[in-house]
């Protein structure tokens, strides 16, 4: 995808201190305060590693679907990270910033390799953006499958139509799809790169036996996949489909003209997160001034295959986020950060030194209100973190009975019980063997009375924030803090 004399360019003026400021940009701010930001662990994330535990210690088939229709395969690697490093949601989140600290030296790489040292350094600006480090600290997939797509453009830049490089990117292209659902993009994304180097003569042939190994490669990895698939057609679309305001009733018009003109805002750094948690502060998406930074890019850009592969990555990730029924949906439009990153790093084609200047200029002020904001536990997610700390601290309660709060099933109290039983108030009386911790939040304080008289359970008061809670156990639970 790259000229020679782009590639002549990439290699001038490279250095050892180069290669150490790179590194620093690009780690860090991903591990700087790691363990303390984000303090708020969301529900997606604890019940994520649940189910990560459970396939590590009983894998199911690479064919089988989990939670939100999202093949089970990858949860694997959160309950390795858990059995790894130890019983912690860190634990888990260290498994995706492996991905995001992986796919942030591709992009840079890439950038090195087609533009220069300048093009690199703007790049990794670029993907420090608070939206991309959120969630390669997140134990969550949406970075995971973006990785793939990232590794798989690196393969093809670094060794151009080579077929082992082809059929090593079609398998990961194909690995993409046991992640996220945004995985399904990534097949047109690498048509559009392809068409340049197919209209040219002279990169017709040895492009399509690169492409040749590559279909070779993704035919082989997703074949498992294609047959969970066909058993369950639903997971094809899975939650993406039950969530887009495409299923709601009614005028449609209305609903597609807010949702365009919140993701342009979004995009242009106008408008915050409205995903119910996901990304919690008031810290622009896209820094303003950045897509400017991204038309210049692609301006000066002198690649026509880059150039149509990272217009329709922008391109398909935007018409998939304005299908959303949030109007601002972070976890999908961190899938643009990699592509928005590339094509910023050719602007210095133009701009030469001020390119990572401006870069920086628009990355450090939301950076820094970002770690800011992040150390705050945010009010949404400090029940359910209590919650499950609380029954974290006492392991050996079962079975637990939960009425009011969460309740059994929200993702971090299944993270916290570890696989010990539930039970809600509906079944508390059927149960056959009596609840050893028995926690009683409002307006449920009724059944806590019954419940008060089971054996050997004693009475503990608490109360988390402003929410009273009743507590009854036979195992005596952790001082109060």
């Amino acid at each position: 995808m790259a000229t020679e004399r782009d590639r002549r360019r990439a290699t001038h003026s490279e250095s050892p201190l180069g290669w150490l400021l790179l590194a620093g940009v690009i780690l860090a701010p991903r591990y700087y305060l790691w363990g303390t930001v984000p303090a708020g662990i969301h529900g997606d994330e604890g019940g994520f590693a649940a189910v990560g535990m459970q396939m590590f210690a009983a894998p199911a088939s690479l064919s089988s679907f989990g939670p939100q229709s999202l093949p089970s395969a990858h949860f694997w690697l959160y309950g390795a990270g858990i059995e790894l490093l130890g019983f912690s949601i860190w634990s888990a989140r260290f498994v995706t910033s492996l991905f995001g600290t992986v796919q942030a030296f591709a992009v840079t790489d890439i950038a090195r390799r087609t533009a220069g040292m300048w093009a690199a350094l703007t790049a990794a600006l670029v993907m420090a953006v608070p939206l991309q480090l959120h969630f390669d600290r997140l134990a969550m997939c949406n970075v995971m499958t973006t990785a793939t797509w990232v590794l798989a453009l690196w393969l093809v830049v670094a060794f151009p139509y080579r077929i082992a490089a082809g059929l090593v990117a079609g398998m990961l292209l194909a690995l993409s799809w046991y992640g996220y659902q945004s995985s399904r993009i990534a097949p047109l994304i690498t048509v559009a790169g392809l068409l340049p180097l197919l209209a040219r003569p002279a990169t017709r042939r040895p492009t399509l036996r690169a492409a040749a190994a590559g279909l070779i490669g993704f035919a082989v990895v997703i074949t498992p996949l294609a047959l969970g698939f066909r058993r369950e057609p639903a997971a094809l679309l899975g939650r993406a489909q039950s969530t887009a305001w495409l299923q709601q009733p009614g005028d449609l018009w209305s609903p597609l003209a807010d949702h365009l003109r919140a993701t342009a805002w979004a995009s242009l750094g106008l408008q915050f997160d409205a995903s119910g948690g996901f990304f919690p502060f008031e810290v622009p998406l896209v820094p303003i001034g950045l897509l400017g930074l991204v038309l210049i890019g692609f301006l000066a850009c002198r690649s026509a295959a880059m150039c149509a592969c990272l217009a329709l990555w922008i391109v398909l990730v935007l018409a998939g986020h304005v299908l959303r029924s949030y109007s601002v949906y972070a976890p999908v439009l961190v899938c643009l950060v990699p592509a928005l990153a590339l094509a910023a790093a050719y602007s210095v084609c133009w701009l030469r030194w001020a390119a990572p200047l401006a870069a920086a200029a628009m990355i450090l002020p939301p950076l820094s209100s970002y770690f800011e904001l992040a150390r705050r536990v945010p009010p949404s997610e400090v029940l359910p973190m209590a919650q499950a700390a609380f029954i974290d601290a006492m392991p050996t309660a079962q079975p637990v009975l939960i009425a009011g709060g969460v309740g059994c099933h929200h993702g971090m109290t299944a993270f916290a019980l570890r696989g010990r039983t539930c039970l809600g108030p509906e079944s508390a009386r059927s149960a056959t063997t009596p609840a050893q911790l028995v926690i009683v939040f409002p307006p449920f304080f009724s059944l806590a009375q019954s419940l008060s008289g089971y054996p050997g359970l004693v009475e503990y008061g608490r109360q988390w924030g402003t929410m009273p809670v009743r507590i009854w156990s036979s195992v005596p639970p952790p001082p109060d803090r």
